[in-house]
Protein backbone atom coordinates (compact mmCIF):
# COMPACT_ATOMS: atom_id res chain seq x y z
CA UNK A 1 0.00 0.00 0.00
CA UNK A 2 0.98 3.48 -0.57
CA UNK A 3 1.29 6.69 2.16
CA UNK A 4 3.06 9.66 1.92
CA UNK A 5 5.40 11.18 4.32
CA UNK A 6 5.50 15.04 4.29
CA UNK A 7 8.86 16.67 5.78
CA UNK A 8 8.76 20.64 6.77
CA UNK A 9 12.62 21.60 5.95
CA UNK A 10 13.85 24.24 8.04
CA UNK A 11 14.31 26.32 5.13
CA UNK A 12 10.20 26.13 5.01
CA UNK A 13 9.89 24.15 1.86
CA UNK A 14 7.91 21.23 1.97
CA UNK A 15 9.38 17.89 0.76
CA UNK A 16 6.50 14.68 0.23
CA UNK A 17 7.38 11.32 -0.61
CA UNK A 18 5.54 8.57 -1.80
CA UNK A 19 6.20 5.48 0.16
CA UNK A 20 5.16 1.74 -0.36
CA UNK A 21 4.94 -0.26 2.72
CA UNK A 22 3.53 -3.49 3.38
CA UNK A 23 -0.07 -4.07 5.20
CA UNK A 24 0.14 -3.60 9.19
CA UNK A 25 3.06 -1.38 8.68
CA UNK A 26 3.58 0.83 11.64
CA UNK A 27 4.75 4.47 11.26
CA UNK A 28 7.86 3.51 12.70
CA UNK A 29 8.26 0.73 10.15
CA UNK A 30 7.48 3.56 6.88
CA UNK A 31 10.11 6.52 8.36
CA UNK A 32 12.61 3.45 9.37
CA UNK A 33 12.92 2.93 5.48
CA UNK A 34 13.54 6.58 4.69
CA UNK A 35 16.29 6.86 7.19
CA UNK A 36 15.04 10.26 8.50
CA UNK A 37 16.20 12.61 11.53
CA UNK A 38 12.83 13.14 13.85
CA UNK A 39 11.81 12.67 17.46
CA UNK A 40 8.31 10.51 18.24
CA UNK A 41 6.97 14.31 19.24
CA UNK A 42 7.87 15.94 15.88
CA UNK A 43 4.94 13.04 14.13
CA UNK A 44 1.45 13.84 13.24
CA UNK A 45 -1.20 13.14 10.71
CA UNK A 46 -3.30 16.01 9.51
CA UNK A 47 -1.76 17.54 12.00
CA UNK A 48 -2.77 16.00 15.18
CA UNK A 49 -0.35 13.71 17.07
CA UNK A 50 0.87 10.28 16.07
CA UNK A 51 2.07 7.49 17.92
CA UNK A 52 5.22 5.26 16.25
CA UNK A 53 3.16 2.23 16.67
CA UNK A 54 0.30 3.07 15.06
CA UNK A 55 -0.56 1.24 12.28
CA UNK A 56 -1.31 2.83 8.51
CA UNK A 57 -3.73 2.21 5.91
CA UNK A 58 -3.52 3.10 2.52
CA UNK A 59 -3.61 6.76 1.75
CA UNK A 60 -2.33 7.91 5.08
CA UNK A 61 -0.06 11.19 5.29
CA UNK A 62 2.53 11.05 8.04
CA UNK A 63 4.23 14.75 8.90
CA UNK A 64 7.69 14.91 10.48
CA UNK A 65 7.15 18.30 11.97
CA UNK A 66 10.00 20.51 13.26
CA UNK A 67 10.49 22.06 16.57
CA UNK A 68 9.19 25.89 16.59
CA UNK A 69 11.77 28.30 16.43
CA UNK A 70 9.77 30.80 19.30
CA UNK A 71 7.22 30.38 21.51
CA UNK A 72 4.16 32.06 19.38
CA UNK A 73 2.71 33.76 22.49
CA UNK A 74 6.73 35.51 22.91
CA UNK A 75 6.62 35.91 19.49
CA UNK A 76 3.24 38.19 19.40
CA UNK A 77 4.55 40.08 22.43
CA UNK A 78 7.46 40.82 21.04
CA UNK A 79 5.27 42.40 17.80
CA UNK A 80 2.99 43.97 20.31
CA UNK A 81 5.93 45.58 21.87
CA UNK A 82 7.81 46.52 18.78
CA UNK A 83 4.20 48.33 17.35
CA UNK A 84 3.88 49.74 20.77
CA UNK A 85 7.29 51.40 20.22
CA UNK A 86 6.88 52.72 16.59
CA UNK A 87 3.63 54.27 18.04
CA UNK A 88 5.58 56.40 20.82
CA UNK A 89 7.60 57.56 17.92
CA UNK A 90 5.45 59.10 15.78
Amino acid sequence: MQIEVLCLEDDGSVTILKVEVAEGATVADALGSLSLGYSPADLGMYGFPLAEDQVLTAGNRIEVLRPLLIDPKMARRERAIAQAREIDRA
